[in-house]
């Protein structure tokens, strides 16, 4: 008689076990995280049984693996830790690091470098001169990137392959189980929140003591370096772009990292949602009390009797703004859930900020103007500078998450060709619809958008010096209306053109707002 699964003797199925343990530790990139995820799924599917007797030794047998698995993450990140000794940011010559992450599917390492990247870079070197301009990634695996890279004089590079952790990995293995692929086993999501650690290894080996990270399709205009004391004293840890009213979603355009306790809380964070875990984070005693009001409902179909933690926490926060969806996640009596879109790293910011607000704050994204409110929509001038939403001032300048962009260049979606886009959930998106606001392409003013001197077109007869460069402003109300002039004229709020630190070029059309010698503006 054939045997089944079901009937395999106890010797059989330890031997697969151990088979899956020989395979994890031979095979240096396979961590015991992975093996446990595949021998559970494996014993799942084929629906093995075994009596309890059999199940608490092997149950008491993953749990001395998991152990094992902490504590070699605890020496592997401590022993870099040892050495970490934060760079002096008044030490003569010290430059702001300023930090890019792009990894490339191995699919595309023959493209090399993306045309999009390369002039994101290239203008950070021009407006970010005296800072220190790093591009991490994984030039190993692709020697074409590597190439065009070194073509880029004075971008500093970084290899992903030296900035591995057993945390990452860690992470890495359990996170492939929360975001969703595009269905060709490539998860965009995964990769984006990898970075987060990728950015606290990086600052461990390199002796980083702050971090300004950009996302690769921005393009930057104004000195960071003559800015940064405003993120020094009064952004603590992290401070990054909020794109919607209600704060479910915020991007990292723009993300400033004060110290390695920023990232690492936060990363310890992810980590807790991803191992569904309570370890390493401290909640205020509402959400200690909503777990509890969660665990006793237990009435979610895919969770029903599992543990309860941080994973469910946030599934129960983002619920009512994305929910819902038959095969979701989280599924209710009617086996609809949470749309899987919805879970990415800008949600996972979003539930940061919510639950440890004092660790993340956000940047303004709107100029100062009276935008019109009634009883649907909030004032959103609380995003704006000086706003109650936004952090300190920073000397009237905006952020893009990525709404200013779309309208000026257009989607990624439909490759540029929607310039004028407006999404009415994004704060930028309504500044746009409710207060007129419209981005341009100008002329900058002195103190902010200074050419480097070797980049000063001098004056040439009649024609006057271009000292300055082009960058990109928004001014609300009718744009087209000329100001008066005289001295009775009181300027307003918004009246004037405010500028913006980045443009989020979602098309990837970057080329496009490069910026242009010009003859500076007042």
């Amino acid at each position: 008689m054939r045997m089944t699964p079901r009937h395999m003797t106890m010797n059989i199925l330890w031997t697969l076990f151990f088979a899956f343990i020989t395979k994890c530790t031979s095979t240096p990139n396979t961590s015991k995280g992975d093996f446990l995820s595949t021998l559970t799924k494996e014993l799942s599917e084929k629906n093995w049984k075994v009596d309890k007797d059999w199940q608490d030794k092997l149950g008491k047998t993953i749990d001395t693996l998991k152990a094992t698995q902490v504590a070699d993450e605890v020496d592997d990140i401590e022993s870099k830790l040892k050495h970490y000794k934060p760079a002096d940011v008044k030490a003569p010559g010290y430059k702001l690091p300023i930090v890019y992450v792009y990894t490339v599917s191995t699919v595309f390492c023959e493209y090399g470098m993306p045309q999009y990247i390369k002039y994101s870079l290239q203008q950070s070197l021009m407006t970010q001169h005296d800072a220190e301009v790093i591009l991490v990634s994984n030039y190993a695996e692709c020697p074409l990137l590597k190439t065009h890279t070194d073509l880029m004089e004075g971008v500093v590079q970084i290899d992903t392959k030296d900035m591995q952790s057993n945390r990452l990995r860690l992470f890495h293995n359990r996170s492939t189980e929360i975001f969703q692929d595009d269905g060709a086993g490539n998860n965009l999501w995964v990769t984006s929140a990898l970075r987060f650690f990728l950015l606290e290894n990086m600052m461990i080996s390199k002796n980083m003591g702050e971090v300004m990270h950009i996302e690769a399709d921005n393009m930057l205009y104004g000195s960071f370096t003559e800015i940064i004391d405003v993120f020094r004293k009064g952004y603590y840890k992290l401070a990054a772009t909020p794109l919607n009213t209600n704060k479910t979603f915020m991007t990292a355009s723009v993300l400033w990292i004060a110290d390695l306790d920023a990232i690492r809380h936060f990363n310890d964070f992810l980590l807790a949602l991803a191992l569904n875990k309570m370890t390493g984070i401290k909640l205020q005693q509402e959400w200690i009390d909503k777990l509890t009001e969660i665990k006793i409902a237990d009435k979610f179909s895919d969770f029903k009797g599992k543990p309860k933690a941080m994973w469910n926490l946030y599934l129960h926060w983002i619920r009512p703004y994305s929910c819902c969806k038959r095969g979701g996640v989280q599924q209710d009596a009617d086996g609809k859930g949470i749309k899987r879109f919805a879970i990415n790293e800008m949600s996972l910011m979003g539930f940061y900020h919510k639950i440890i607000p004092d660790r993340f704050q956000l940047l303004p994204v709107v100029p100062e103007y009276p935008y019109l409110t009634n009883r649907h929509v909030m004032n959103i001038s609380e995003f704006g500078p000086g706003g109650r939403e936004s952090g300190p001032n920073t000397y009237n300048g905006i952020w893009d998450p990525n709404s200013w962009g779309q309208f000026l260049g257009g989607t990624s979606s439909k490759g540029g060709r929607d310039k004028g886009f407006t999404d009415s959930s994004h704060v930028p998106g309504l500044a746009i619809r409710m207060g007129h606001c419209r981005p341009h392409m100008i002329c900058g003013k002195p103190s902010i958008h200074r050419l480097p001197k070797s980049r000063i077109v001098p004056a040439n007869g009649t024609s006057p010096a271009l000292e300055c460069y082009t960058a990109p402003h928004v001014r609300c109300g009718n744009i087209d209306e000329e100001l008066p002039s005289g001295s009775n004229f009181q300027k307003k709020k918004g009246d004037e053109w405010t500028h913006l630190y980045n443009l989020h070029v979602h098309s990837k059309h970057t080329d496009n707002y490069l910026s242009q010698p010009c003859e500076c503006g007042t």
